[in-house]
C-alpha cells in the first residue's frame, strides 16, 4: 500500500524543520532600524504607559545593543525627553504637596518658576543657567538640567517680547513727558497713570512704572 506524502518520515521532517525555522525566526532580536521605528511610532501616542514602553522596549534595548548604531542619537533624544518628562511631573505634584525638593538641582529649578509666577523672568533666566552650569556634567541630575534648558529658551522668546514692551512703555513715558511740557496736562497725566494701572504687577517693568509714579507725584502731589 502506498503511503501517502504528508505521512512519509522525509515529510513529517521537513516540515519539523520548517516549523523549527519560523520558531527562530520570529524569536530572533529585533534589528536597530526596527527596534527605532517600533519605538518611534510609540512615541506618536498623547499616553504616558506608551512612551514609558518605547523607551524601555525599543530605545533602552537600541542604546544597549547599537551604542554607535545609525539610530543611537536620535533614540538618546526620546530618552532623554521621556524622563525629563517624568521628572517634570514628579516636580509638580511635589511643589502642590508643597513637599521638600529631593535634590540641589530640584530646588533650584523650583526657585527659578517661583520666580517666573512672581514676574520676573530675568531672575528665572539666571537661576536656570546657573543650575545648567553648575550640573550639566552630572548624570543623576541630567532630566533637570534637560528640563531647565528648555525653560531658559522659552524664556529668552519671552525675553524678547519683554525687551519690545519695554521700548513701548519707555515710548509712552517720553511721549507723555512731552506733553507735559507743552502744556497738555491731563493727556500727560492720562498715560503716566496708564502705565502704572497696567504695569504695576509686572516686576519686569518696575522701573518704568515707578518713573511713572515720580512723574505723577512730582507734578501734582506738590504741597
Amino acid at each position: 500500500t502506498d503511503i501517502p506524502v504528508y505521512e512519509r518520515t522525509w515529510f513529517l521532517a521537513l516540515g519539523l524543520v520548517v516549523i523549527a525555522g519560523i520558531i527562530v525566526w520570529l524569536n530572533l532580536p529585533l534589528g536597530e532600524a526596527e527596534l527605532f521605528r517600533r519605538g518611534e511610532a510609540l512615541m506618536a501616542s498623547k499616553e504616558q504607559a506608551d512612551h514609558d514602553k518605547a523607551k524601555e522596549e525599543y530605545f533602552n534595548v537600541l542604546l544597549k545593543q547599537f551604542p554607535q548604531g545609525e539610530y543611537s542619537e536620535r533614540s538618546q533624544v526620546y530618552v532623554d525627553e521621556i524622563e525629563m518628562n517624568l521628572r517634570e511631573r514628579q516636580i509638580e505634584s511635589r511643589m502642590k504637596r508643597d513637599s521638600e525638593p529631593k535634590s540641589e538641582a530640584e530646588r533650584v529649578y523650583r526657585e527659578a518658576k517661583r520666580y517666573e509666577e512672581f514676574g520676573d523672568r530675568i531672575t528665572a533666566m539666571d537661576k536656570h543657567q546657573g543650575l545648567i552650569n553648575l550640573l550639566k556634567d552630572n548624570t543623576d541630575d541630567k532630566p533637570v538640567v534637560n528640563l531647565a534648558r528648555r525653560e531658559l529658551a522659552r524664556l529668552k522668546a519671552d525675553v524678547t517680547q519683554f525687551s519690545e514692551r519695554g521700548e513701548f512703555i519707555r515710548k509712552v513715558l517720553d511721549e507723555a513727558n512731552a506733553l507735559y511740557l507743552q502744556g497738555q496736562i491731563p493727556a500727560a497725566r492720562s498715560k503716566w497713570e496708564n502705565i502704572i494701572a497696567l504695569y504695576a504687577n509686572n516686576q519686569e517693568f518696575t522701573p518704568l512704572v515707578e518713573e511713572a509714579r515720580m512723574k505723577i507725584k512730582v507734578n501734582f502731589e506738590k504741597n
